[in-house]
């Protein structure tokens, strides 16, 4: 994912969007149709992206006006069969399609223009290069990260990281079905806590051998803790023994989040060897409160 300051770049991206406009004066070429007008209306940006191949900024750009010339030719062609030609309700409801599609379609260019009138690095709402580019970008930043390191170290980071990542994922997931706000305010603390952590990993990848232990053991514990609270706390009617469960989670969290911290904190002073005490007093607790 790129951006630009050059004011050339910018100009060239900004007439590569404004080439989609070629598609209306297409249209009234006999036999062509609409979603054949968007078609080769595809040829302005890729002609331009061939004579500007030394930017990064104009290619990205290019395949962005690309897909969405793409993307409009198949919403023409989608409207151009959906309906019979005849009927005056077919008729109408065509009309009102195609002004829907135009709509849609000036609105993204004032999008476009306005973002790369500026050099930003602008996407389509549905373009798939949105998630492409930002999977090269993770892959280029990991890659960066790790040159140098032996292949040990490579594959702890690899796949700590990895496992982290999901484990934040399903528990932001599960926490969104807490009602109790001040447990719900205490996993999104942990969170990012531990993303705190994460990027500290990135830093310094080597931190992670002596860290991976920790961060995988309260990953695990927190998803535990967090299902069985969302579980128990769904019920109708908690019995005695789950609503004491219930009073124990938060007190169980912040053990566990003050232990994040102090790992966190040790990560930031280089200093992870003396991680012991915060998982003994961690392990301790969570088994102290029953999870």
């Amino acid at each position: 994912m790129s951006e630009t300051k050059n004011p050339e770049e910018q100009s060239t991206a900004r007439n590569m969007h404004l080439a989609s406009l070629l598609t209306y004066p297409f249209m009234l070429i006999p036999g062509i149709g609409a979603w054949g007008a968007a078609l080769v209306a595809l040829i302005s940006p890729l002609l331009i992206s061939i004579s500007n191949r030394k930017s990064n900024y104009v290619k990205e750009q290019a395949l962005e006006a690309g897909f969405f010339q793409v993307l409009l030719s198949l919403l023409f062609f989608a409207m151009s069969s959906a309906l019979p030609a005849d009927g005056a309700l077919n008729t109408l409801l065509k009309i009102l399609g195609y002004a829907g599609i135009g709509i849609y379609h000036l609105g993204n260019l004032l999008w476009a223009t306005i973002s790369t009138s500026y050099g930003k690095d602008f996407k389509h709402l549905f373009s798939p290069f949105r998630f492409i580019r930002k999977k090269q970008k993770e892959f280029y930043e990991e890659k960066q990260i790790l040159s140098g390191m032996d292949e040990v170290t490579k594959s702890v980071y690899g796949d700590t990281m990895k496992n982290a990542t999901m484990r934040l994922l399903e528990i932001a997931n599960i926490s969104v079905q807490i009602q109790d706000i001040a447990v719900k305010n205490k996993v999104a603390e942990m969170i990012a806590s531990m993303q705190g952590i994460l990027e500290e990993f990135k830093k310094d990848p080597k931190d992670v051998v002596n860290s991976r232990h920790f961060v995988n053991y309260s990953l695990d514990s927190m998803k535990k803790i967090i299902s069985k609270y969302v579980d128990i706390s769904s019920k109708v009617t908690p019995d005695k023994e789950m609503q004491e469960t219930l009073s124990k989670v938060l007190p169980v969290l912040e053990t566990m989040h003050t232990a994040i911290e102090a790992h966190k904190k040790k990560l930031l002073e280089d200093d992870v060897r003396e991680l012991d005490a915060e998982m003994k007093v961690m392990e301790k607790t969570i088994e102290m409160g029953g999870f």
